[in-house]
């Protein structure tokens, strides 16, 4: 059934009447709405006054809300679940009828609660109501789901796969159990994690560009620096203060390292489009005296907090003058366990064996798999500690968070969580290999415009080295036995294509 209402007030009146009709004290109703985010902000204050003691929110950052709970009701939102807009689920999910009526209402005009609706604008609330229901039910019958174990996230597909896959191995988790953190070792891990690079050439920049370009992609950039690259695979120790650069070099060729760098100055090398420290990460500087739209040029007395890796990134695009390097923690470097990794290259396999069905009405089979494969990297690096956001309903609302429990607290908690498959550090590193990848890629083009995590658009490629870059990650991936072999033809993650 379809109810029409117009004000918030008749839908607290629908939901009042809902509770009375089906007695909902113990059971719950499931409501979905998509980018719950967004409506939340209208009717919160209608739920509070419904039910101030058991009102409850669950969010992950403020204002991004995940569920909402009433008793009897709780609120979910698909688009979390989806990480797409309806439109494009509708067009993805497979067996849906009723698609989004894109392009069939005016989103510029200004409709009222007490305006006559246009058909057109009746049509298309309606028609969002009943594709979303068609695009539920259809997701519960693909995935083998039902309402009590179907996550919460797209991210829980693949939390689930990978947990299911690697905790029932002994040596796994005593694997897991030497790879622990400190209150302090993993607030200096908050320090150094970065995200993806995406950027443009600054010396391009406001310019209009005539040349054809051509854009390189790096297949499954974030699984191949999962399944190649090494990571930290014990626990962080102390190492100390840096007192030569040769000692520097020696400690950070053997282990994965996090310390503080200081420079006294610090400038971009003469014509290098790459300026990699981003300015949010600068803990202090004397002076930032040149600045690309939130990069780094030219600084002086600058302090950062650095993977080894990060600090290779700087020393290969940036000239400095007086360097100190000190509170250095090292842990043991090596590639992530076997079990996780041949998680991410069977996913790898299952889409290289989908990708037949790009073009087809079977094409959901594919992306299905596409998007857990690609699910995998953001489960490394979510955080392990959280604050509680907080929502005071008042006559003005405030938004807050609190830590319920202290950082130690919860480190010492995930420490000892008997089914943790994942060491938080493998995240930053991660990343950081990605972005030597994608550095890589660049210096692979003479005229680099724009970059963007794992793909570069450009022109004036050198073919000689984006062929000597490919070949370099195929003996890698073939050294480790990650090659797909299917029908004679063999699949590289990791390798630069034509997008």
């Amino acid at each position: 059934y379809i109810v029409v209402g117009r004000y918030y007030e008749e839908f607290i009146i629908f939901i009042k009447k809902i509770k009375e009709v089906f007695q909902l004290d113990r059971d719950k109703l499931i409501i979905y709405v998509h980018n719950l985010s967004y409506d939340f902000q209208f009717f919160y204050q209608f739920l509070h006054q419904i039910d101030q003691e058991n009102f409850k929110i669950f969010c992950t950052a403020s204002r991004k809300i995940l569920y909402a709970r009433i008793k009897g009701f709780e609120f979910r939102c698909s688009f979390k679940l989806t990480n797409m807009s309806l439109d494009r689920w509708g067009k993805k999910e497979n067996g849906v009828t009723y698609k989004k009526l894109t392009g069939t209402m005016d989103y510029k005009q200004i409709i009222y609660p007490d305006q006559q609706l246009k058909r057109n604008d009746f049509k298309y609330f309606i028609g969002d109501l009943i594709s979303l229901h068609d695009c539920l039910l259809h997701k519960l019958e693909n995935d083998n789901r039902t309402l009590v174990n179907i996550p919460l996230t797209s991210t829980g597909y693949a939390r689930e796969y990978t947990k299911e896959e690697t905790i029932h191995d002994f040596r796994y988790r005593y694997y897991l159990s030497r790879m622990t953190l400190t209150e302090y070792t993993y607030k200096k891990c908050t320090q150094v994690k970065v995200g993806g690079d995406t950027h443009g050439n600054r010396f391009y920049q406001g310019e209009v560009i005539n040349i054809p370009m051509i854009s390189k992609d790096i297949k499954s950039s974030y699984p191949a620096s999962m399944c190649l690259y090494p990571v930290p695979v014990s626990n962080f120790i102390y190492y100390g203060n840096i007192t030569s650069l040769h000692e520097l070099d020696y400690v950070c060729e053997d282990y994965c390292c996090i310390f503080y760098v200081y420079f006294k100055h610090i400038r971009i090398k003469p014509y290098d489009p790459l300026s990699v420290i981003s300015i949010s990460k600068i803990l202090s500087a004397e002076s930032i005296d040149i600045v690309d739209n939130g990069r780094l040029i030219e600084g002086k007395g600058i302090t950062l907090a650095v993977t080894e890796v990060r600090f290779k990134h700087i020393l290969e695009h940036y000239d400095y003058r007086g360097i100190k390097v000190w509170d250095m923690y090292v842990a043991e470097k090596g590639l992530i366990p076997y079990e996780y990794r041949k998680c991410v290259f069977d996913l790898f396999k299952q889409k290289c064996e989908l990708e037949k069905y790009k073009g087809t009405d079977k094409v959901w089979i594919y992306e299905k798999f596409k998007n857990l494969l690609n699910s995998l990297f953001g489960m490394c690096l979510t955080d392990i500690c959280h604050e509680e956001i907080t929502l005071k309903v008042d006559d003005v609302p405030e938004w807050g968070s609190t830590l319920t429990k202290s950082i130690e607290e919860q480190v010492e908690k995930y420490n000892k969580t008997w089914n943790r498959h994942l060491y938080y550090p493998w995240g930053i590193w991660i990343v950081d290999n990605a972005r030597t990848n994608l550095y890589e890629l660049i210096s692979c083009c003479n005229t680099p415009i724009y970059w963007d995590t794992d793909s570069c658009k450009g022109f004036n490629w050198n073919i000689k080295k984006l062929d000597a870059y490919n070949d370099k990650r195929m003996k890698l991936l073939e050294k480790h036995n990650m090659v797909v072999e299917l029908n004679d033809n063999k699949y590289y993650m990791g390798l630069a294509e034509t997008d």
